[in-house]
């Protein structure tokens, strides 16, 4: 990897979500590591998230607001853009505990042989109340063919991982999670 090449990406999709954005942003960008890249493909918001992305833009390394095709295309966006070895995405109203990104750049570091990982989710509402922790197996191929789904915020990948399946499926704009990880996984 190139020394100037981040080691970490991160893209949020976002539209018409600045209720949430602001914390979502927050929770990526203070997990205080070196070498994040934070990029951002809002679909062309006008309920205030384009401020809100322009007030953090000096922590951004790309962002764009404009119409798109629905969330994969702005995955999509981001994930093409992508420099970092190893990459994830949170979605507009999620956000990272902290410590994720520091755990998760160890965990790979501690086993270069990994191309995918995901952990435990928490649920909140839209408060930031607990309402359910979501625990997964060992989970493979043939757990994700039975639509075990996998919390998608809690997953993050080898860039050699992306380079192989390739971007997000555009025709599948419920189940591209589903599809993307299963495209993975074979």
């Amino acid at each position: 990897m190139n020394p100037t090449s981040p080691r970490i990406t991160i893209v949020t999709p976002s539209f018409q979500q600045a209720e949430y954005l602001e914390e979502t942003i927050r929770s990526v960008i203070s997990q205080n590591i070196e070498g994040l890249e934070y990029l951002i493909a809002d679909g062309g918001s006008k309920d205030g998230s384009v401020e809100i992305i322009r007030k953090f833009e000096p922590s951004l390394a790309w962002w764009v607001s404009e119409k798109d095709s629905g969330q994969p295309d702005a995955v999509n966006k981001g994930l093409a853009r992508a420099r970092g070895e190893i990459i994830g995405w949170i979605n507009s109203d999620d956000y990272f505990l902290p410590g994720t990104l520091a755990f998760v750049l160890d965990y790979f570091d501690a086993h270069p042989e990994t191309g995918l990982i995901f952990g435990d989710l928490l649920a909140v509402d839209e408060t930031g109340k607990a309402i359910n922790l979501i625990r997964y197996g060992d989970w493979g191929l043939d757990e994700l063919m039975r639509f075990e789904v996998i919390g998608q915020p809690s997953v993050f990948f080898r860039r050699s991982v992306l380079e192989k399946s390739g971007l997000l499926d555009t025709r599948f704009d419920l189940l591209l999670k589903t599809t993307f990880f299963i495209k993975i996984a074979t």
